[in-house]
This record gives structure tokens, sequence and C-alpha cells, in this order.
């Protein structure tokens, strides 16, 4: 089952991204607006997909997506950036730091459920890559062990 996590301080936007999310049979969606908890969130649930919201009032998105960097597991951070802020270099900034799409607000619905879905495409695809690699490279292990 597909994990989400979003990283938003406004409840309104929490409620409606939920809502949306479990109308498209997205069921198992965590949530935080309490950004001293984040890490701890992220590496206990292990979302295959987070919604950052960058523009909060408690802190910086660009510090969450560093703080995300650095504890991240797989080399993949599945990260779909909130903002009302589509202004290019924030945007860019926001990419160099490992971001993989935006959703700008005020939502268009349809596209926000696209690009999610295309999102979690990609991660899963590069899961199943790693997992294919991984299962190679045992393959040639066994192979060099028997020769």
């Amino acid at each position: 089952m597909v994990k989400i996590l979003i990283i938003e301080d406004n409840q309104a936007n929490i409620s409606m991204i939920e809502k949306l999310l479990r109308s498209s049979g997205y069921f198992n969606i965590m949530s935080t607006s309490d950004f001293g908890e984040t890490l701890k969130v992220f590496k206990e649930y292990k979302p295959d997909l987070i919604l950052l919201d960058l523009q909060m009032t408690n802190i910086d998105g660009f510090k969450v997506i560093e703080q995300l960097n650095e504890v991240k597991e797989d080399e993949y951070l599945s990260l779909v950036v909130i903002t009302a802020n589509n202004e290019q270099a924030n945007r860019l900034r926001a990419l160099t730091m490992g971001a993989k799409d935006f959703i700008a607000k005020p939502f268009d619905y349809t596209e926000v459920l696209m690009r999610i879905r295309i999102t979690l495409e990609v991660r899963f695809l590069h899961a199943e890559i790693k997992e294919n690699k991984r299962l190679l490279e045992n393959k040639v292990q066994v192979g060099r062990k028997e020769v």
C-alpha cells in the first residue's frame, strides 16, 4: 500500500489534500505540521511520497529538504513540493536539492493527482530497477563462486 507523508503547516490544506487523496484511493496518509517531529516521522513512516510545502511559518521548506537528504536511506527521495511561490529561482533550487516535481497553489485537483501518480510510478520503477540490480549482482557472485 502506498504511503504518503504531507508536511504542511496549514491544517486546511492538509485536510483538503487528505480528502483528495482518499477520494482517489490513497488511504495510507500521514501528515505533520510539527517540524521538530518531521525527521522522526519520516524515518518511522518511510513514505513512498512526500508532499512538502516550501513556505511555512515555523520552518523553511528548503531546510526540511536538506534534513531529509541527510537522513534518507534510499538514494531516491520521492518529494513533491507544494508552493504558492512559483518563482523560477525557488523551483530550480528545490529541483537541485532533490525535489521531483511541483504542485502550485491554488490546487488544480486533476493536476495534483496526475503529478502524484507520475511521481509514484517513477518511485516504484526506481525501486524495481534497484531490486533487479541487486538480484543480478547476487547471481554474478554465485557464478564467481562456482568457477
